[in-house]
């Protein structure tokens, strides 16, 4: 059975490193030992082009967005 978690969280910019290498698992460290750090290369991403830094990507989506609405008025 397959499942999804969705989480919303108020974060600073400069929290987003800290989140996407706990989210990418690049640390050794890990709260849940029931973590195959073997099997993470079967993960995938439902976003198409994005890096491995978070805050480049929010930077990225912000800026896209922004120049939408200066190009719409």
């Amino acid at each position: 059975m397959s499942f999804a978690v969705a989480r919303m969280t108020k974060l600073k910019a400069d929290n987003l490193v800290g989140i996407g290498n706990h989210d990418q698992r690049k640390t050794t460290n890990h709260s849940n030992e029931d973590i195959d750090v073997s099997r993470s290369h079967l993960n995938y991403d439902l976003v198409a082009g994005r890096t491995n830094n978070f805050k480049t990507d929010y930077i990225k989506v912000i800026l896209n967005i922004l120049l939408f609405h200066i190009k719409k008025q």
